[in-house]
């Protein structure tokens, strides 16, 4: 996972972020980074870890934040 994306939710670029040190560390099968993908889940992310790096995908509605919806509509 590279910098932050301005499509996805703050709190989806902080999950990820989060989750890519013990990725790196434990891999995929870790605790603490199948808690935090189901956690993406949940806000319409879908990760996909290929060695220790993480692919995103949004699915259904993602919530952005008012700033986050003014930046993409310019």
């Amino acid at each position: 996972m590279g910098p932050r994306s301005p499509r996805l939710p703050e709190k989806a670029n902080a999950l990820l972020k989060a989750r890519q040190k013990p990725l790196e560390d434990k891999g995929a099968d870790d605790g603490e980074v199948r808690e935090l993908r189901e956690e993406l889940t949940r806000l319409g992310v879908m990760v996909k870890d290929q060695k220790q790096r993480q692919y995103v995908r949004t699915f259904g509605p993602v919530q952005l934040t008012q700033e986050q919806n003014k930046d993409r509509d310019q």
